[in-house]
């Protein structure tokens, strides 16, 4: 529900530490797996052609897809973050970005949009923007394998009783 962000466009950047944490992923199970694969394959996709972006929602907002491996943390920070661990790793490449923007000419704010408290954390504390991932925008939790039976056996059980003959007096 980007509308919520109440701002346009959004430009989601897909950074190096990123797309490690994607790669990492498609080796897991389940439906973790199959998203870190489908978006891989969008990465794939965006690598292989011209465009290096691409829209994920036209309008209300404008939301874009952007593909920035070649980010990297911004040098003066070494001393208060540490470089080996992504989660700095990104606050320090969001530290280059929202530097570059000031320099620009666009009104353009950097936001680290996290589900993690500690780099949200850590982003503030260096000036930057961090927003916490609302627990309504989270997909529900999959369905555990005694559900999926449970929903199979009543779907069962209806066509079973459907095919009984009705009696009516």
């Amino acid at each position: 529900p980007w509308v919520e962000l109440q701002t346009g466009p959004v430009i989601i950047i897909l950074t190096k530490p990123v797309l490690d944490e994607l790669d990492k992923h498609k080796r897991s199970t389940g439906r973790t797996r199959d998203r870190a694969r489908k978006i891989l394959k969008f990465v794939r996709d965006m690598h292989g052609g011209i465009r290096h972006e691409v829209d994920i929602q036209s309008a209300s907002p404008r939301v874009i897809l952007r593909l920035v491996a070649n980010a990297g943390p911004r040098p003066d920070l070494t001393s208060v973050l540490d470089y080996s661990r992504a989660d700095d790793r990104l606050v320090g490449i969001a530290a280059t970005l929202a530097s570059d923007l000031a320099h620009s000419p666009k009104m353009a704010q950097v936001v680290l949009f996290t589900d993690d408290t500690g780099p949200a954390i850590v982003a503030q504390s260096h000036g930057l923007g961090a927003r916490l991932i609302p627990e309504h925008w989270k997909r529900s939790a999959p369905e555990s394998m005694e559900q999926k039976e449970v929903r199979e056996l009543t779907k069962e059980l209806a066509r079973y009783r459907s095919l009984e003959p009705t009696i009516k007096v």
